[in-house]
């Protein structure tokens, strides 16, 4: 950031250095067009003079190459002119100095970039398991560290397809931890996820996937279960396994591993 503040200030400075640099091309020009007029005026009257035999020949041949060099020096000085102008009048679609316009792109841009790099969490919780610290170099979709929200508790069943249609919102579920062991936790079914990753087809090329070998039979759907607040104050690591049993439609119970 520093830098490019510097190269934005610079920039802004350095406006009316080509201001000045114009206006000293533009001198020199009027300059150089008096001395190819003078240059001029001097030929012009030696060659009368060389008519009448005045003058000497090479006297006249020294006025005309003095001349010949006046031009040569007033076309120098009107590029000169040309490029200052067009240097110091060369403006970005803001108005300003097309220097000074892309400096002020790239500091914004680097401000942007600057505010991208805080991280606002999605809720309240807490961080765990940092594999960030100052000076490391972070790459887009790498992990960095682990964020556990607070709120209620869930967990998620993995239930097979067979038995999903026996479990509904609502129902109430048992669940048993290997992190609580002996004790069953109690809850109920907040909502069943009815779609899988098996049945999304990804196609790729021209030719239709075939279905024999892009869908799998037999799958498994996700269950969240939200446990009651009956069990107390608990502290579940993300991740652990278990099992679960929800009361379905049927007499039986639909009991399937977390």
């Amino acid at each position: 950031m520093g830098r490019r503040d510097a190269a934005l200030a610079e920039a802004e400075q350095n406006v009316p250095i080509l201001q000045a640099t114009y206006e000293a091309a533009k001198e020199g020009s009027a300059k150089a067009q008096a001395q190819l007029s003078l240059a001029e005026e001097k030929a012009l009257r030696n060659a009368r003079l060389r008519a009448g035999n005045a003058l000497s020949q090479e006297d006249y041949d020294e006025s005309l190459r003095h001349r010949d060099v006046s031009r040569g020096s007033l076309a120098e000085a009107q590029a000169g002119e040309k490029k200052a102008k067009l240097t110091y009048e060369a403006k970005a679609p803001s108005g300003e100095n097309v220097t000074v316009a892309q400096f002020k792109a790239q500091l914004a841009k680097a401000r942007y970039d600057l505010d991208q790099c805080l991280i606002v969490a999605p809720a309240e919780g807490r961080v765990v398991n940092l594999q960030l610290q100052e000076g490391s170099f972070m790459s887009i979709a790498t992990p960095m560290l682990d964020f556990i929200p607070d709120g209620d508790n869930y967990v998620i069943a993995s239930i097979q397809e067979n038995f999903l249609r026996y479990v509904q919102p609502g129902q109430e579920a048992e669940v048993v931890l290997a992190y609580y062991p002996g004790r069953t936790l109690k809850g109920r079914v907040d909502r069943v996820v009815k779609i899988t990753g098996e049945g999304q087809i990804s196609s790729s090329g021209t030719n239709l996937p075939e279905v024999a070998k892009e869908v799998k039979t037999g799958g498994r759907f996700a269950v969240a279960i939200r446990l009651d607040e009956s069990n107390g104050s608990l502290d579940l690591p993300v991740g652990a396994g278990g099992s679960a049993a929800a009361r379905g439609d049927d007499p039986g119970r639909c009991r399937r591993d977390l």
